[in-house]
């Protein structure tokens, strides 16, 4: 128990109604050396209790740091900066038995019950598919002007948001991709509107931890997985969803999104619930939670953060103050 360093026990004071008591015990061996130690799961138990807390126990070796997540709702363990490993508490009631699997986990979140992600030893494209699934909402700037752009993005930083992607339109991304990923080794930054391979290579070399397209191109794809980033390709209809997703891409961006965003999600889980869908259009402060609730992995807020009226007036406040307030609703979820 020598490598042990710290105990925390962290209760959650949830609403009066029954609740799922989550208990568990992480068992992690190895030392504080690169790389991390490997983890292993010691027990898992579960119970329900009718009482206003749930509890859960985390045991883990100073290597290692235990912090909330942005949204106020995960509790995660990191390494490096990236969680190794996730845990979602709420008031949803999940049954009894082992520890969900990675197809499994991410249905968990994404109908916000109760859940643990476990990956051991992982690689950094699926830490960043934990990080992005955990913080639930991305920051997604498209402008005309660099100085705006990097002004308009470190304000929605400040506002809450930890994953972030620069789109290439914008001159100087790849520029400011390095620049942010520099500033804070908690952020998770990423590349839009790549279109290429060869764009997805300098993206990388930029610092991009994921890449993002507008279409689904099947070699973009394959090439993030050469480059061990996350992929997130362009589709909108279930059959280019299913195609994404049997290529190899960890999310499948719906986009253009249709009026009725939460619907059409909820329709494609129906039959497909193995799809991890990133809406990045139609998704405002007024419907996120409903479009979450229908399935959603996460959201993406391009015209609803960066409002083009603030952009064009340098009202860097009013876009921090947007992302407060998105922050501050997904805290409801």
């Amino acid at each position: 128990m020598g490598n042990f360093k710290r105990l925390i026990t962290f209760f959650d004071h949830m609403g009066p109604h029954s609740l799922s008591l989550l208990f568990l015990t992480l068992l992690i061996t190895g030392c504080e050396d690169r790389p991390p130690p490997p983890l292993s799961m010691a027990t898992v138990e579960w119970a329900t209790y009718s009482n206003e807390q749930v509890g859960y126990t985390v045991q883990y070796p100073a290597a290692f740091t235990l912090q909330n997540s942005s949204n106020g709702r995960d509790l995660q363990l990191r390494h490096d900066g990236f969680p190794v490993i996730v845990i979602n508490y709420t008031t949803r009631q999940v049954p009894r038995g082992g520890i969900p699997d990675k197809e499994q986990f991410s249905r968990f979140t994404s109908a916000a019950y109760s859940s643990i992600f476990f990956t051991g030893t992982m690689s950094g494209r699926e830490a960043i598919v934990n990080s992005i699934t955990a913080e639930k909402i991305s920051a997604i700037i498209r402008a005309g002007d660099r100085s705006v752009a990097e002004q308009a993005m470190a304000a929605a930083v400040e506002g809450g948001f930890k994953v972030i992607e620069f789109t290439l339109t914008t001159p100087g991304a790849m520029e400011l991709i390095t620049q942010f990923r520099a500033m804070d080794d908690g952020l998770i930054a990423g590349a839009g509107t790549v279109m290429t391979p060869q764009t997805a290579d300098k993206a990388v070399k930029a610092g991009a931890q994921f890449i993002v397209s507008p279409v689904f191109d099947p070699a973009v794809v394959k090439r993030c997985g050469e480059l061990d980033v996350v992929a997130i390709p362009g589709t909108q209809t279930p059959t280019e969803m299913q195609q994404a997703h049997e290529a190899g891409a960890d999310f499948v961006k719906l986009f253009p999104a249709p009026v009725n965003v939460e619907d059409y999600i909820r329709y494609i889980l129906g039959p497909q619930p193995h799809l991890k869908i990133f809406p990045t259009s139609g998704v405002n402060l007024d419907n996120m939670l409903e479009v979450l609730r229908a399935g959603a992995t996460g959201v993406g807020f391009v015209k609803p953060l960066f409002d083009p009226e603030l952009m064009k007036q340098g009202d860097f406040d009013g876009i921090r103050q947007r992302a407060k307030q998105i922050c501050a609703r997904l805290a409801e979820l």
